[in-house]
């Protein structure tokens, strides 16, 4: 975006001068001389916000980029956040790009699970037990995990480890082959899902092949593959059982 023709001249940012900054009708930048490229915003509430403007390709049009509010933020500490932007840039990283980049990598099990069963109308409510038992229950030390971190390793040991042992919480011993065949169906269309609604900076999904493929000639032989699913009906009075 061009930077808009600035009504006050830049100045050295001090607290002093911003806190007497008096508002306009309109949004107002003030632009600090010392560190070309940060300002402060100001608001007609009068809501002042720490921003900093740079170009990191010559190609493209300037990134602002909102370092936080003032007071949160001293000037100080906002003038050394915007040199570090601006360091960036002129290494020709973009600080948007990046942030977009850690917003998807942390995306968790959890938070695809609840994206995906909130959906209006299109999931039963059995359905979505179903999905709940899985996430909270059977995945439930990966449900805060990012979903980046599941590998094809990690599918293979927890799908090997139902089928010897059976589901969490069951008292009958045993194994649960049909049953590991199941959670793995389910984190199959999750983590899909999860491709699907996210992308990296640079455009590509956030998961690009997914672990659950691991299985893809190691399911459990629990018969045809109509039997390997808990019917959608039944699943509250398994999982109560």
């Amino acid at each position: 975006m061009p930077k808009p023709t600035p009504k006050h001249p830049p100045v050295k940012l001090t607290k002093g001068y911003i806190d007497r900054i008096k508002p306009g009708p309109k949004d107002e930048f003030h632009w600090d001389t010392d560190t070309k490229g940060f300002g402060v915003r100001c608001t007609p509430t009068r809501k002042l916000t720490f921003v900093v403007q740079g170009r990191p390709n010559a190609d493209k049009p300037a990134a602002r980029i909102t370092i936080g509010p003032y007071g949160v933020f001293t000037v100080d500490q906002a003038r050394v956040a915007a040199r570090e932007y601006l360091l960036d840039m002129a290494k020709g990283i973009d600080p948007r790009a990046v942030k977009k980049q850690e917003r998807a990598e942390g995306v968790t099990l959890k938070e695809v699970y609840d994206s995906y069963v909130s959906r209006p109308g299109k999931l039963k409510a059995s359905t979505r037990q179903w999905y709940e038992f899985y996430v909270t229950k059977v995945f439930a030390d990966w449900q805060h995990r990012p979903v980046v971190e599941i590998t094809r390793d990690m599918v293979r040991e927890r799908h090997a480890k139902i089928m010897a042992e059976g589901l969490p919480g069951k008292k009958r011993k045993g194994g649960a082959p049909a049953s590991a065949n199941s959670a793995m169906t389910g984190l199959r269309i999750l983590l899909n899902y999860a491709a699907d609604e996210h992308e990296l900076a640079d455009g590509t999904p956030l998961i690009p092949v997914n672990p659950v493929r691991a299985m893809k000639r190691h399911w459990a032989p629990a018969g045809d593959r109509s039997e390997w699913y808990i019917p959608f009906d039944r699943v509250g009075a398994v999982w109560n059982m």
